[in-house]
C-alpha cells in the first residue's frame, strides 16, 4: 500500500472509531465514551461490531436522541468471563438526578470526565452472613492441608490483567521463606499456566494447589481455610473478594489500587502497600504477618467488622435512603458549564477529521498504485 504510511493511517482511524463505541478500561468495558453529542440530535442509529475484547466478541447499538438513547450490547463472552459494562454517552450523567459510583475510585473517574451531578459512593453488597458460615476446618481436610500449615490464599479470575504473575513471584518469594506454608488458589484463567511455571521454576510446586472454579459452600469454606488473602489486582471496579475474605474472618494483604482502598484499612484488617511496592516489599509483608500470629489475630477479629459495612443489607438500605432523599428534594440535574468536556470532545472530534482525510489519501493512492500496475 503505496510507502506504508497509508496502512498506518488506517489501522489508526480504525482502532479510535473502534475506541468511540467500545474501549477496555480499569478491567471493564466502557461503552459509548468517545460519541459526540451532535451524534445524538437525531434518532440516527449508530452501530459498531462485532469486534474482539479480552472477554469475547460484542456488538454495540445507540439509538434515540440525548437523554433517551438506549444502549444494547451483544455479546459472546469468552468462557466465564462477565466484565463490567458502563455505559459512558456524552452527558448522560449530568442529565440525572442522582449518580451512583460502586467506589471512590469509580467517583473520582466520573469527576474526571466532567459529571456535575451529586454523585453517591453505593457498593453492590456481599452477603456477609453466607461467607461468615464457611467451614475451614472442613476445607483443610478435605484437601489434605494441615491444620498447622499457614495458608495465603487467592480467589479470583485468573487473567493476566489481574496482576497474578506478580502475585505468584510475590507468593512464592514469601512460602520459600517459611516452612509448612502454601498457596491456595481459586479460579481458571490464561494466567494459569504462568502461576504453575514461577512455582515450579523455584522447586516449589508442592506447596502450590490450583482448584480451579469454586462456588457454593466450597467458595465460602476455600476463604475461612485461608490465614491471609493475597491480592494484588489493579484493575478492580470495587473490592468485593476482599469483602468476602474479611466476611469469613481472613485478613488483607493488598496493593493500593481503586476498589481495594474503600475496603482495606492498613494496620487494621491487614496490610495495605503501595501501588508500586516491589515483590520483595510484598513478600516481606505476608512474611511479617505469618510469623506473628498475635497480628493476624488482631486483624481477624476486626475484618467482620469492616465486611459488615458492605453487607447486602447495608447497601440496600442506603440505596433505599438515597432514592427516598433524592424524591424528597426533587433535585434538578446540575447544568454548570463543561468546558473540559467540551474541549476533549472537540479534541476528539478534530482527530477524527483528520484521520479521516487520511483515509480517503490513503485509499486514493492505493488505486493509483493500482492503476499503474
Amino acid at each position: 500500500m503505496g510507502d506504508g504510511q497509508h496502512g498506518w493511517a488506517i489501522a489508526e482511524w480504525l482502532m479510535l472509531l473502534r475506541n468511540f463505541f467500545v474501549m477496555e478500561e480499569e478491567g471493564a468495558l466502557r461503552i459509548g465514551l468517545g460519541i459526540l453529542p451532535e451524534w445524538l440530535e437525531t434518532r440516527t442509529l449508530l452501530s459498531y461490531g462485532p469486534t474482539l475484547t479480552p472477554y469475547g466478541r460484542i456488538s454495540v447499538e445507540i439509538e434515540g436522541q440525548k437523554e433517551t438513547a438506549r444502549v444494547s450490547l451483544t455479546a459472546k463472552w469468552s468462557g466465564d468471563a462477565r466484565p463490567a459494562v458502563t455505559a459512558c454517552l456524552p452527558g448522560y450523567a449530568n442529565l440525572c438526578n442522582r449518580v451512583i459510583a460502586p467506589s471512590t475510585s469509580v467517583k473520582n473517574l466520573q469527576l474526571r470526565r466532567g459529571v456535575k451531578t451529586a454523585i453517591q459512593v453505593l457498593p453492590t453488597g456481599v452477603d456477609v452472613n453466607f461467607f461468615a458460615g464457611g467451614n475451614g476446618k472442613g476445607f483443610r481436610e478435605k484437601h489434605q492441608i494441615a491444620p498447622e500449615t499457614r495458608v495465603i490464599g487467592h480467589i479470583g479470575r485468573l487473567a493476566r490483567e489481574k496482576n497474578l504473575p506478580y502475585l505468584a513471584k510475590t507468593v512464592a518469594g514469601a512460602i520459600d521463606q517459611k516452612p509448612g506454608s502454601c498457596f491456595l488458589v481459586a479460579g481458571k484463567g490464561d494466567a494459569e499456566r504462568e502461576i504453575r511455571e514461577i512455582f515450579t521454576s523455584r522447586n516449589l510446586a508442592d506447596r502450590l494447589i490450583l482448584l480451579g472454579n469454586l462456588s457454593g459452600d466450597e467458595l465460602a469454606d476455600c476463604y475461612a481455610a485461608m490465614d491471609i488473602f493475597a491480592f494484588a489486582s489493579q484493575s478492580e471496579t470495587q473490592g468485593l473478594v476482599l469483602v468476602e475474605a474479611m466476611a469469613a474472618s481472613t485478613p488483607v494483604i493488598a496493593l493500593s489500587a481503586s476498589g481495594v482502598d474503600d475496603v482495606l484499612e492498613n494496620g487494621q484488617n491487614g496490610t495495605m502497600l503501595a501501588a508500586n511496592a516491589s515483590t520483595d516489599d510484598f513478600a516481606a509483608a505476608l512474611l511479617a504477618a505469618l510469623n506473628d500470629p498475635g497480628q493476624l489475630a488482631s486483624w481477624r477479629a476486626r475484618t467482620i467488622e469492616t465486611a459488615r459495612k458492605f453487607s447486602k443489607e447495608a447497601c440496600t438500605a442506603q440505596l433505599v435512603d438515597l432514592y427516598e432523599r433524592t424524591l424528597e428534594k426533587r433535585h434538578q440535574p446540575h447544568s454548570a458549564e463543561m468546558e473540559i468536556l467540551d474541549m476533549a470532545l472537540m479534541a476528539i472530534k478534530t482527530e477524527w477529521e483528520l484521520l479521516q482525510e487520511k483515509t480517503v489519501a490513503a485509499l486514493h493512492s492505493l488505486f493509483e498504485d493500482e492503476e499503474k500496475e
